[in-house]
């Protein structure tokens, strides 16, 4: 194979072995989310998909805030954390929703 002449230069064996690896992987990638795709819609009709992805996608992470190595939270800190969490948005819902209510009444 011929080298073009680059700015740089670059070993032509390394650059073929990169290329191989990065493609191969990627093509890997994309037939893993096709098959992914085909078993959701497998079981689509037989399992709350949405609401497993989210449980799945909670626990991995709070899996890993517990186990970070800098900041590790315990669950229970986790739990008192999303209470704290979850009072505020309330809160927030609510006095976004008042002046609704209040315009409506009106009205």
């Amino acid at each position: 194979m011929e080298q073009l002449d680059f700015p740089f230069d670059f070993d032509p064996t390394a650059l073929e072995t990169y290329l191989t690896r990065a493609l191969t992987i990627e093509n890997e990638q994309e037939r893993l989310r096709e098959d992914l795709r085909l078993l959701k819609e497998e079981y689509a009709a037989k399992l709350p998909l949405r609401g497993l992805q989210a449980a799945v996608k909670v626990l991995r992470t709070r899996r890993k805030l517990a186990e970070h190595p800098k900041e590790p939270m315990t669950y229970a800190e986790q739990d008192a954390l999303q209470a704290v969490v979850e009072l505020h948005m309330l809160t927030m819902d609510r006095e976004r929703e008042a002046p609704a209510m209040f315009s409506a009444q009106k009205g």
